[in-house]
Formats: structure tokens, C-alpha cells, sequence
């Protein structure tokens, strides 16, 4: 059954972008009734659906500011304009409220005028919605060949593979979102928090860098860990090959500064560092293949 033609025209006026502004005041309302879309609404009060704009834009508002505090704060007073944009943009389609802040990033990348002041702002913006999501991701079933334990025995060095920890974003920023976050938490001892940041206040230059963004499988807090070169290849190669042992020979055979390097030391050495993101939580254990 189609939808009652009001009902399409409250959803004009009050969630696409064909309605932005047409409420802001009498002369501007007039004119978009005079529209195929507002002509479905010209006989409602304009006050009472101003009224559930901006019902609707606080609930947004509310999550967007306590989602992305940093990008607020490079944005400023254009802070409210930008996230009605948005609203309208891309209207919430889930039941679950946080849902509807998870295309902000890709929006950013958008607004051409704010990446001229803030070209990192969409990556700043991904490692906040990252947290969020993160967070809020479904647990996983672990398999049954699961052993929560690194295994170096020869048989199973050979049939053992690592499991990573399932709830987590291998992602790659084009800026150092880190030293983004604590300039601006340097930048905040002196300065109030509440206040907008100025254009320069940050200085940042193109510095491509890997994630492993993942929830501690012990506290659920969302933690994040910068990868260098070998923790990155090591992840990466892990995926595809089916042991220890084809992973660190792999390894060794891929990666141009490892080709003088004798295998054993590579398993030595890699063993260390799967030991160390097994203690953080990155690892869980490993997958035993069936003989």
C-alpha cells in the first residue's frame, strides 16, 4: 500500500536533503511549498515540524558530538550546518542509535572546503568510528580446533596456525592518527577543551600508517596498536598460509630485508613477536589442523 502522501511529504521536509532549510523561516517554508514536494505539506503547521526537526537533528547532534569530539572541535561553529547536512545525507536506516554516525567518515571526504583546512579530518574521523564499532561488534564463536595457547612443538609448529583475535579493523590510515591525538591533547593542556581548535594549531603531514584495532577479549575495552613493517606482514601473511612454519618461510622468502637472514633465526625472532600479541590480546591462540 502506498504511503499517505503526507507521510511522504513530512519525510521530504524532515529527513532528505530536499527539505534542508525550508523550515528556517516563513518566506523560505512559502517557497518550498510551493515545490512538488512541499506542496504535499503546504496545509501543516510550520512551526510544529520545525518543532520535529529539531527533535530529530538533537538526537543526531547528541550522538555525533559524543562519537567524534575531536572533529567537532576542528569544525566549529560550522559544527551544526555540517551534521544537519549529514542527517539528511544518510538517514538512519537501523534501530540501533549509534548505527547512524557510521557513514560520518566517508562523508568528510566529501566536504571538500574542511579537507583544504583539515585533510586528516576522515581519518580522524574512521579512528573514532572504529572504536565504536569495535566495541559494539558480536562476539564470535571460536572454532573447535581452537587452543588458547601458542604451540611450538615440532608436530604441531607444522600443523598449528595462529588464531587472531576475531573482533578487530586491520586498517591503514594515510595519516598518524596517534601523533594526531596527542598533539591535541598537548595542545589541550593549555588551552580550554571545550573550544574549537584553529586551522595550523595541529601540524600534520601524509604519514601512511597500519592499525590493528581490536576489543581486549579480557576488559572488552577497544585497543589500538600501531603496526610496523614485520607486525603488519606478519598479520597480513598469517591469512593465507596454513602453519607456522609455511608462515615464517613465507615470510622470509617475501620480505626483501629477511632474505639474508638464516630461517632460524626468522622463526626466533617471530615467535617473540607472536608471543608479544598473544599477551596483549591481539593473538588468542592457535587453530590445530587434523593430521
Amino acid at each position: 500500500m502506498p504511503l499517505d502522501p503526507h507521510q511522504v511529504g513530512m519525510g521530504a521536509v524532515l529527513l532528505q536533503p530536499v527539505g534542508l532549510n525550508a523550515l528556517s523561516s516563513d518566506e523560505t517554508w512559502q517557497g518550498y511549498t510551493k515545490t512538488s514536494e512541499g506542496s504535499l505539506v503546504a496545509n501543516l503547521p510550520r512551526e510544529r515540524l520545525a518543532l520535529y526537526q529539531e527533535l530529530l537533528f538533537n538526537t543526531v547532534e547528541d550522538t555525533m558530538s559524543s562519537f567524534y569530539p575531536h572533529c567537532r572541535r576542528f569544525i566549529g561553529d560550522d559544527w551544526d550546518a555540517l551534521v544537519e547536512r549529514y542527517r539528511r545525507d544518510h538517514p538512519s536506516v537501523s534501530y540501533l542509535l549509534y548505527k547512524v554516525a557510521q557513514h560520518f567518515p566517508a562523508f568528510l571526504s566529501r566536504q571538500s572546503d574542511l579537507l583544504n583546512r583539515f585533510p586528516f579530518l576522515p581519518d580522524l574521523a574512521l579512528y573514532q568510528w572504529l572504536d565504536i564499532e569495535v566495541y559494539n561488534a558480536p562476539d564470535v564463536v571460536l572454532p573447535g580446533a581452537f587452543f588458547s595457547e601458542l604451540v611450538w612443538t615440532e608436530d604441531l609448529f607444522e600443523r598449528g596456525r595462529p588464531y587472531w583475535n576475531p573482533v578487530h579493523r586491520l586498517v591503514e590510515f594515510s595519516y598518524s592518527v596517534p601523533d594526531i591525538i596527542r598533539a591535541i591533547n598537548e595542545y589541550d593542556q593549555t588551552h580550554d577543551e571545550d573550544l574549537p581548535i584553529p586551522e595550523g594549531v595541529i601540524p600534520v603531514e601524509k604519514q601512511p600508517t597500519r592499525m590493528f584495532i581490536y576489543r581486549d577479549p579480557e576488559s572488552l575495552d577497544v585497543r589500538f596498536f600501531q603496526l610496523n613493517e614485520l607486525t603488519s606482514a606478519l598479520i597480513q601473511t598469517s591469512q593465507t598460509t596454513h602453519s607456522y612454519i609455511d608462515l615464517f618461510e613465507t615470510l622470509s622468502k617475501s620480505l626483501p630485508a629477511l632474505a639474508q637472514v638464516p630461517l632460524e633465526t626468522v622463526v626466533m625472532e617471530g615467535a617473540k613477536l607472536l608471543q608479544h600479541c598473544h599477551q596483549q590480546g591481539m593473538l588468542l591462540g592457535s587453530v590445530i589442523q587434523a593430521e
